[in-house]
Parts: structure tokens; C-alpha cells; sequence
């Protein structure tokens, strides 16, 4: 076979003379574990912050009913 075919044929995965080493062919995967955990770390913050928002809303509602509780037994003491 001719060595033009021949290099045609085989695949390659980078420019020759680009060799990387198994450590730098490894860091786009460390990368995006790295990424994905941080990504996950943020949602969870967010999460925390949503939920503390839903119980800062429901206190305000509570005490919004209490108050107009409170207001009513106030109005119905001096009637």
C-alpha cells in the first residue's frame, strides 16, 4: 500500500506532532466533574435560599392572620 493511502487511512485524533499525555486527556473529565459539582453546589444554595423565601412568606401570612385575628377579637372586646 502506498504510505500516502496508508496515512490517509488511518484516524486521527489530533495534528501529528500534538501528542497529549494521558494526564492532559484526562483533565476535560476532571474539569467537568469539577464543574458539575459546583453546578450542583449552586442549585443547592439556591434551593436553601427558595425554601427559606417560601417559610419568610408563609411567617408574614401567619402573622398577617394574627394580626387580623387579634384586630377582630380587639373590635368585638369594645362593641
Amino acid at each position: 500500500m502506498c504510505p500516502v493511502r496508508e496515512a490517509i487511512s488511518l484516524p486521527v485524533s489530533s495534528p501529528p506532532g500534538l501528542k497529549r499525555s494521558q494526564a492532559e486527556q484526562g483533565e476535560p473529565v476532571r474539569m467537568a466533574l469539577a464543574l458539575s459539582g459546583y453546578a450542583l453546589h449552586c442549585y443547592l444554595r439556591w434551593l436553601r435560599w427558595l425554601r427559606w423565601l417560601r417559610w419568610l412568606r408563609w411567617q408574614r401570612i401567619l402573622d398577617r392572620i394574627r394580626q387580623e385575628r387579634a384586630d377582630d377579637e380587639q373590635s368585638s372586646l369594645q362593641t
